[in-house]
């Protein structure tokens, strides 16, 4: 699942996923910056740190999120 956010024309995309080796991402592409990933063995805690991202991209003035599969 694809998600964005929306500040001043530009986005940062994030994706929450599961990956063939049992493992689940979370990647994080910011403007202007590398993708980086953080990666976690239990669903639970990346979806955790999906919810403490979001909060913060919140509370960073970002708009969203926005959800696309």
């Amino acid at each position: 699942m694809f998600y964005f956010f929306e500040k001043d024309a530009e986005y940062l995309r994030c994706e929450l996923r599961a990956t063939e080796d049992g493992w689940f991402d979370v990647r994080i592409h910011e403007p202007g910056f590398h993708e980086r990933v953080e990666r976690f063995g239990t669903y639970q805690a990346a979806h955790e740190r999906w919810n403490a991202l979001s909060a913060q991209f919140t509370g960073d003035g970002w708009t969203g999120p926005f959800s696309r599969e």
